[in-house]
Parts: C-alpha cells; sequence; structure tokens
C-alpha cells in the first residue's frame, strides 16, 4: 500500500514539474514606459531654482492615464524624487492628457501616449557644495492598451545635478 502511494506522487510530481516547465512565464510584459531626465545633467547655482524635465517614453500600443485621472477610480500617472541634501523639489507640473475614446469607457479618458515631458521645479540651498550630485526618482503609473490594463509599475529615472560654485 505505501509503495502504491509513493509511485503515485512520484508520478503526480512529474506530471506537476512537466505542465510548470510547458507553461508560459506569468512575468510583467517588458517595460512599456521608460523616463529619463533631459538633459542627463543639469547645471545649478546655490540658491538658485532649475527645473528639470523628465521626458516618459510610452510604447505603442499602450497609454498610460494623465495626471490628475479623468476619474477617481483610474491610477494616475506620478513623479516623486528622491530627497536629496540640499535641494528642495515643487510639485511636478504635468501636461494635460490627449482626450482619447476607448471602446471599455463611455467618455473620453486623458492619457499619455507616445512621449511627454513633465516638469519639476527644483530650488538648491546656498549651502549645496560644488560638484556633482546625484538626484533620483520614480514614476508610477498603469499601462493600458485598448482591451487591457496591466499591474501598476514603476520606472526608475537618475540626473546629475551639477553645482557650481556660488557667489560669495
Amino acid at each position: 500500500m505505501e509503495q502504491e502511494i509513493m509511485k503515485t506522487l512520484c508520478v503526480l510530481a512529474s506530471s506537476l514539474v512537466t505542465l510548470l516547465m510547458n507553461m508560459p512565464a506569468f512575468a510583467q510584459p517588458k517595460a512599456v514606459l521608460s523616463a529619463k531626465a533631459i538633459p542627463a545633467t543639469l547645471t545649478v547655482t546655490p540658491g538658485a531654482k532649475t527645473t528639470l524635465k523628465v521626458q516618459l517614453t510610452i510604447q505603442s500600443p499602450y497609454h498610460v492615464n494623465a495626471n490628475p485621472a479623468s476619474m477617481r477610480f483610474l491610477i494616475p500617472t506620478v513623479i516623486t524624487l528622491d530627497k536629496a541634501q540640499g535641494m528642495s523639489v515643487g510639485k511636478p507640473l504635468y501636461p494635460k492628457g490627449t482626450l482619447k475614446k476607448f471602446t471599455f469607457f463611455p467618455t473620453p479618458l486623458a492619457v499619455y501616449q507616445g512621449n511627454t515631458v513633465v516638469s519639476v521645479p527644483l530650488s538648491a540651498a546656498k549651502t549645496l557644495s560644488a560638484g556633482p550630485h546625484q538626484l533620483t526618482g520614480l514614476v508610477k503609473y498603469q499601462a493600458c492598451n485598448d482591451r487591457v490594463c496591466l499591474a501598476p509599475t514603476t520606472a526608475k529615472f537618475a540626473v546629475t545635478l551639477q553645482v557650481a560654485k556660488g557667489h560669495h
């Protein structure tokens, strides 16, 4: 009896392994949104203000919701920057989305497609030391096409702030 149970378990285990090896992977498709700072190096003087521009590139046929999103239940695209000593980050200035009609919703929705640029105001402290400083950020988004939405995810970006010597 015990031998029969072991034999059955071995057959079940090998069947499960075969099944799992032949199943398509359930991974998130490759990133449909990439983000980069333009330019990659931004020069700033201590005590001065500047604007970081973050270019979002959304792969066709996908779109992401604008910020603000058209409906409360939709996930807007959001840019955040990590805290950096000596730098103050202002509220991102999101462009107006393009109104687009989709088969799954009765009214047009504001979305970003292709390339979109978000501006982020920055202020450098007067005490910020001269030289390069790395600033990193995240774009939180949910990509959709005409039929399906992918799980919400993030894209990272970075910019080098070249701090010029301040005037004394």
